[in-house]
């Protein structure tokens, strides 16, 4: 036989209604909170997935800003060079010219002394053969 159930107060209908819209709430918040984290975690490995393959934006960005750094580098490294490289030559080029100007100094300095020395030898020679021919007569 079927159980009959007893008339409810207006206060119980009440509380009872209270309850289900409780039970229905706890329900649609647990329900609600599950969907929220199973999308976040989607979105999660879609950003990791997106980051193995290397077409995650952030991390492109980010590299375009290193290789743009890194061009940056290399490009004052190569001015750095080429200023060190023209400041050797222009150094080279002034020490050659001063090598070359005292080496034409000394040389001409050089000349300088031994025709004055065979000069003073030729007068010696001259005076000798001078006091020779007189000392011969």
């Amino acid at each position: 036989a079927y159980a009959v159930e007893p008339e409810l107060t207006k206060k119980e209908k009440r509380y009872r209604d209270f309850a289900e819209r409780l039970d229905r709430l706890d329900h649609d918040f647990l329900s609600t909170r599950e969907r929220i984290y199973a999308n976040k975690k989607r979105a999660f490995e879609l950003e990791l997935e997106r980051l193995d393959r290397g077409d995650h934006p952030e991390y492109l960005e980010r590299v375009l800003l290193l290789e743009m750094a890194r061009r940056s580098a290399v490009r004052h490294a190569e001015l750095l060079r080429a200023h060190q490289e023209a400041s050797a030559r222009a150094l080279y080029d002034r020490e050659a010219a001063a090598s070359a100007f005292d080496y034409d100094a000394e040389q001409q300095r050089l000349k300088a002394r031994m025709l004055a020395n065979l000069e003073d030898r030729r007068k010696r020679l001259r005076a000798e053969r001078e006091s020779f021919d007189i000392n011969a007569d």
